[in-house]
């Protein structure tokens, strides 16, 4: 038996990866809740609740093509329920920036 199969049952990575998800998730909800559709507000609240400031304008800029690419590329394809009068694409487009927010170098720690 090779080193890779004896530990194919013990990772830990499915289930990490599934939390960090649903945390995306929920974060992109409770966004979506406190800002609305409005794409300015929703990256100003996003950023705000991930980092605890409010973005520059290259990281709004960033975030607001990221936005626009992602609705255009998840239009017409079964997303996460979104609350009423949001477009499905525009609310699974909010969770990948929200698991995107979850994901940057700010949560670095380095010992």
């Amino acid at each position: 038996m090779s080193p890779s199969t004896d530990l194919a049952g013990l990772t830990t990575f499915e289930p990490l990866r599934q939390q960090l998800l649903d945390a995306a998730r929920a974060f992109a909800g409770r966004a979506l809740a406190e800002a609305g559709a409005d794409p300015a507000q929703l990256i100003e609240r996003a950023h705000r609740l991930a980092l605890g400031r409010a973005p520059d304008a290259e990281e709004r800029a960033t975030m607001r093509a990221f936005l626009d690419r992602e609705t255009a590329l998840l239009k017409g394809k079964n997303g996460p329920a979104s609350p009423e009068k949001i477009d499905p694409a525009f609310a699974a487009a909010v969770a990948d920036l929200c698991h995107a927010l979850l994901n940057v170098n700010e949560f670095l720690y380095i010992d």
